[in-house]
């Protein structure tokens, strides 16, 4: 009795085993399947070098979408895995602190205003060309790194290089949107994500 009692716990451990692994794994896959067919993952990746799986995994874990163009931009000029990357920022870092913590210069963001005049009606860039600005002219003073200000910079960068727009251009097509992953979304035509 005891070894056919044996046997049953064991077939009915192993067929609960099977059942959770594949439950466990079916979520993930499906999920995997509905971000991998948005057009908007084999461009970022593109343009940032990494693998499908590694965009498409910090896409699933970001809190903003423009984070996602942040992350990776980050991972490329530190050499840091995205996917850590992501995850210490899930852990509440800031931008700034992230920047800090992989020695990678802040001053990368600003490339695109540079000996651009722009435009009141963009005071978020204005803001941050301003202090660029102040900062250049004397470090001690510090270049603020707020997340809102990183994610626009960096989202600006990738608009300006994949569809080769002037910075002018790129911040009048963001205008009225919520994020600068929308307006790529919206140049590859397709539906936004978010």
């Amino acid at each position: 009795m005891n070894g056919l009692m044996r046997s049953l716990k064991m077939l009915v451990l192993g067929v609960v085993g099977v059942g959770v692994l594949t439950m466990g794994a079916l979520p993930v896959r499906a999920q995997y399947s509905d971000i991998e067919d948005n057009p908007l993952v084999p461009v970022v990746s593109e343009v940032y070098g990494f693998e499908t799986i590694q965009t498409v995994t910090v896409m699933q874990n970001v809190a903003e979408a423009d984070d996602l163009l942040v992350t990776l931009f980050l991972a490329r000029a530190s050499g840091e895995d995205p996917v850590a990357l992501n995850e210490m920022r899930k852990k509440g870092r800031s931008w700034k602190e992230l920047f800090l913590r992989t020695k990678v210069s802040p001053e990368v963001l600003y490339q695109d205003l540079v000996g651009v005049k722009i435009p009141n009606r963009y005071p978020d860039y204005v803001w941050a060309q301003r202090r660029y600005r102040e900062w250049k002219a004397n470090p001690q003073v510090g270049l603020p790194l707020y997340d809102k200000t990183v994610r626009l910079l960096v989202g600006l960068n990738f608009v300006v290089r994949r569809f080769d727009m002037s910075p002018l251009d790129a911040m009048q097509a963001r205008s009225g949107m919520a994020s600068y992953v929308q307006l790529i979304e919206k140049k590859l035509g397709t539906p936004p994500s978010r």
